[in-house]
């Protein structure tokens, strides 16, 4: 009820697509997108299914928008009414206007300072760029803004960033 009449981006990999035929006749597809969180299945009936079938291809990554309506037959129940499909890495460099990542001091060493050097310039892109320096000993940070260089966040950076427990960042934020 909280989503009604909201619109709703969803982002993932499609993982399955599974298609048949209604009791009428009529074709229909189950796309399955998975996400960080979880997954979940996406009917296709109709004219959706004529529209987006085509994206039912297992490794695909969609950007889904959708809004949550009361449904046609039943007024007290919810239908999904998706609004579009569309490719997530077309999409993804206009969504993602920056990204912002926070380093302790004492975490900033040579080779930490040169993968992240090496991932952000092999892949240009429209985001921006902020770093944050703290020093959690002396409460001092240090805001720093890249003029020059934007980037695309990419899967492969944002492992590094994840997989560094001390580096924090916010995509967005």
């Amino acid at each position: 009820d909280a989503l009604r009449g909201r619109e709703i981006l969803l982002g993932g990999i499609v993982t399955g697509f599974r298609e048949g035929t209604s009791k009428n006749g009529k074709p229909y597809g189950i796309l399955k997108l998975e996400d960080f969180t979880g997954s979940g299945e996406i009917p296709l009936f109709g004219q959706d299914y004529i529209d987006y079938g085509k994206y039912g291809k297992v490794g695909m990554y969609l950007l889904v928008s959708a809004r949550v309506e009361p449904s046609k037959w039943a007024p007290n129940k919810f239908d999904f009414r998706i609004g579009s499909i569309r490719l997530l890495q077309d999409e993804k460099d206009k969504l993602i206007e920056k990204i912002s990542i926070t380093v302790p001091i004492h975490d900033l060493d040579e080779p930490t300072i040169n993968e992240l050097s090496v991932l952000i310039k092999k892949n240009p892109g429209h985001s921006l760029l902020y770093f944050r320096v703290v020093d959690g000993e002396r409460n001092i940070s240090l805001n720093l803004f890249s003029r020059n260089t934007r980037l695309s966040v990419t899967r492969e950076l944002v492992d590094f960033l994840r997989g560094n427990d001390n580096i924090d960042f916010k995509i967005n934020g």
